[in-house]
């Protein structure tokens, strides 16, 4: 009986084959199942680059952090005003994004009766912006408060640019 086809000891009596090759013998170098347990070096250079690029701020962080005086740092007023900031900007995200995320992802569960065209273009909608980068997502909205700016008669002074910092003289 070929090794492939004993069956396990541990399985017990009447138990199937196990499945696998035949003990001891193992596949030619250079195939598939050969490489499959070794990344390439150039993957692995690369991984080890990438990992450098996260670490090495962090590192950098914490070695130049004033940790004597970190107590008086963080209970000051703007960081205490920051934190409070952060977590009242980031709990109001979660729940739009629960109370909008949950019907929606309710409405794409349940789109199978829909029409074809109508669940693609559904489909569509919710994907799109999630593939375009933050910038060209946040453009429409910029755009829109500029023309809404303009077409209310403009807050900034007549011949200033908005690129100015200072007024001119």
């Amino acid at each position: 009986m070929p090794a492939s086809e004993r069956p396990d000891p541990e399985a017990g009596p009447g138990a199937p084959p196990r499945p696998g090759r035949p003990h001891g013998i193992r596949p030619a170098r250079g195939t598939a199942a050969a490489r499959r347990g070794r990344m390439p070096a150039s993957l692995v250079v690369i991984a080890i680059l990438a990992l450098a690029v996260l670490v090495l701020p962090l590192v950098a962080l914490v070695v130049r952090a004033p940790w004597a005086d970190l107590p008086a740092l963080v209970t000051s007023a703007p960081v205490l005003e920051a934190l409070r900031l952060s977590l009242v900007t980031a709990t109001i995200a979660t729940v739009a994004c629960l109370a909008l995320g949950i019907p929606l992802a309710m409405l794409l569960a349940h789109s199978a009766d829909a029409p074809a065209p109508l669940r693609r273009l559904l489909r569509a909608a919710v994907t799109v912006p999630l593939l375009l980068p933050r910038s060209s997502a946040a453009s429409p909205c910029c755009c829109s408060s500029v023309a809404a700016d303009s077409s209310a008669g403009g807050s900034q002074r007549r011949g200033a640019s908005p690129s100015r910092s200072r007024p001119a003289p």
